[in-house]
């Protein structure tokens, strides 16, 4: 295995209220996605995080890095302005409100240029305004890289105060249209391809269609504890599947921060490796139940086995 992924989006400094009521504060975004891959992979890879992050925070991210040379963080901008801050206020293990400070720039063309030279991007949209559709269109015809897009806060308001609210995006199909595949939980799916300030109200299977018939392969809805359920193009046929979670007891689930982050780096570990569409979410979904049993991004380092925990918990779902 060889391979080189870029993942473009956001590192917040987060300051996280369980659904318990304990605080926690640190950095996140993107973060989540380079450390829990990272541990899978090799001297042979390379890994590429392209954000904007203010100087001392970077400092702290490349430290982070450290145990692994092939991390390049040449990609990680200082932005004088400062770095994005987020409040994550849990009111269930599953259901959050979010209060947003907004300090960096979008990034331009030369930043994620870089990107266009790797096999696999991730463009996680961690702030929702990283890059626009036309830049994300640029950056599939300049390389051979298949694009996973994480739609994260892309459905997100950017009004000032907590508990952002839910908006539509009338040009989905711009976003959607460049990208291998697309990935979000269900609500920021649905809202992102609703209509009249108002979400999708049909079967999520059927608005998981609607996105690759834009032009994706793959498009992916993850429910939290109640699992995913994904649809892909493949072999001259349309299939779909909705697959349980795997369940972790309340005493053994420390933090559910960064869990679809994790579940998105376990899905490019799955297509490095060169797995179907189904097996590569399953090996996501595997990797996001090991990450909510840990807290903290150093606690990524060891994570375990995600194929040998996919191997006992979904044995009798292959694809």
């Amino acid at each position: 295995m060889s391979a080189c992924v870029a993942m473009i989006g956001t590192v917040n400094r987060d300051r996280i209220i369980t659904h318990g009521g304990a605080v926690r504060e640190g950095l996140g975004g993107i973060l989540y996605n380079v450390l829990s891959l990272a541990p899978y992979l090799s001297a042979k890879d390379l890994v590429l995080p392209i954000a904007r992050l203010g100087a001392e925070d970077r400092e702290r991210a490349v430290q982070l890095f450290r145990p692994y040379p092939w991390i390049d963080p040449s990609g990680l901008l200082a932005d004088p302005a400062g770095t994005n801050e987020t409040v994550l206020r849990y009111r269930t293990p599953d259901e959050r409100e979010e209060t947003l400070v907004e300090k960096i720039a979008p990034l331009g063309w030369e930043e994620i240029r870089p990107a266009a030279a790797c096999d696999l991007v991730l463009v996680n949209l961690i702030w929702g305004k990283e890059i626009t559709p036309a830049l994300l269109r640029r950056l599939a015809g300049a390389g051979r890289a298949r694009i996973v897009l994480d739609v994260q806060s892309l459905t997100l308001t950017f009004r000032a105060g907590p508990d952002r609210g839910y908006r539509n995006i009338p040009e989905w199909k711009e976003w959607a249209a460049p990208a291998h595949t697309v990935k979000g939980n269900e609500e920021e799916i649905r809202w992102l391809i609703g209509e009249g300030d108002s979400p999708f109200g049909g079967d999520i299977e059927e608005a998981l269609h609607r996105l690759l018939d834009a032009g994706p392969r793959v498009a992916i809805a993850t429910r939290g504890t109640r699992g995913f359920t994904i649809a892909w193009d493949g072999e001259g046929a349309r299939r779909t599947a909705s697959l349980p979670a795997i369940p972790v007891p309340p005493e053994e689930c420390d933090d559910t921060t960064g869990c679809g982050d994790t579940f998105s780096s376990g899905y490019l570990l799955g297509m490095i490796l060169g797995e179907k569409p189904l097996r590569a979410a399953l090996l996501g979904s595997s990797l996001a139940a090991l990450s909510c049993r840990t807290r903290g991004l150093r606690a990524l380092a060891r994570l375990g086995d995600p194929a040998a925990l996919r191997a006992e918990a979904y044995r009798d779902f292959e694809g």
